[in-house]
């Protein structure tokens, strides 16, 4: 289960990195729009 864990904690650092910029694209395409 180590391999999972591993996995799930990437996924989340992920998750947690990218949500501000995914947010702010979005709200920059929906501004030049």
């Amino acid at each position: 289960p180590i391999g999972l864990q591993e996995q799930a904690m990437a996924i989340w650092l992920i998750v947690k990195g990218f949500n501000p910029s995914a947010i702010a694209s979005e709200s920059a395409k929906t501004d030049k729009n």
